[in-house]
């Protein structure tokens, strides 16, 4: 019987890391936006809003977007547990902070 070799063990690649940016203070629920909506109301973050345009209706969330560095409506379907996370939304509309969308933006009470 001959004697076992010993090789090197391989080394697993580790996946590469994402590089997450830090929490920011907008990203807190319930903060100003400093944007208005169709009624000349401030809007919180959290908050839920219909847009409204040529095509229909679109409701969401108020959230912002570390990613785009902007505010805008989360919406589609939730992914994740928590409704009041960025991360659990599959589609983003940012709202220019100029307020150019003011008009379209109107509150929104119910589910979504």
């Amino acid at each position: 019987m001959s004697p076992k070799k010993n090789y090197p063990k391989r080394q697993m690649q580790s996946a590469k890391k994402q590089i997450v940016p830090p929490r920011s203070r907008k990203e807190a629920i319930g903060q100003p936006t400093g944007l208005l909506d169709v009624n000349g109301d401030e809007i919180l973050t959290g908050a839920r809003y219909a847009l409204k345009s040529k095509s229909g209706e679109e409701k969401g969330v108020i959230l912002w977007n570390r990613a785009q560095n902007a505010y805008g409506l989360f919406s589609g379907l939730s992914y994740g547990e928590n409704i009041m996370s960025a991360d659990s939304y599959g589609k983003f509309t940012r709202i220019p902070a100029d307020n150019g969308m003011r008009m379209q933006l109107v509150p929104y009470i119910g589910t979504l």
